[in-house]
């Protein structure tokens, strides 16, 4: 994966293990999280290219074996919100537990089911994603 500015220019660039980034985000701190779909992961990078972070979507037994993390959005709480899509869920980590909202691998629409979600947030969280309006 690469940042340019508009004119082309590279300003970073981060290729350790990655073959499939689906999506990344700087946070306030500099480093950067990316949603590495190809190897399950999500992972925290520093400025210096250094691994902070890392979390596998494939590490429940029950996990579809080739699952697919397609946004990692950090939270204001200090949080991570993970779209886990080939898995059906949505995912919620910080550092005391792991919160996961849809049933591993049962698509659906009803209570307590998603369909292959793509992205997630949590509305109101300002997390740089939709920063809010200047005045209502």
């Amino acid at each position: 994966m690469i940042e340019i500015t508009r004119d082309g220019t590279i300003v970073w660039s981060y290729g350790q293990g990655l073959s499939g980034a689906a999506f990344a985000n700087r946070l306030p701190n500099g480093d950067t999280l990316i949603a590495d779909s190809s190897h399950s992961r999500i992972v925290e990078v520093t400025p210096t290219k250094r691994i902070v972070f890392e979390y596998f979507t494939n590490a429940d037994p029950a996990s579809n074996s080739a699952p697919l993390p397609t946004n990692a959005v950090a939270l204001a709480n200090g949080g991570i919100m993970i779209a886990d899509q080939f898995n059906d869920r949505v995912l919620l980590i910080n550092a005391q537990m792991k919160f996961q909202y849809g049933t591993i691998n049962v698509a659906g629409n009803g209570p307590g089911q998603l369909n292959g979600p793509y992205t997630a947030y949590v509305v109101g969280d300002y997390t740089g994603q939709t920063p809010p309006p200047a005045t209502f």
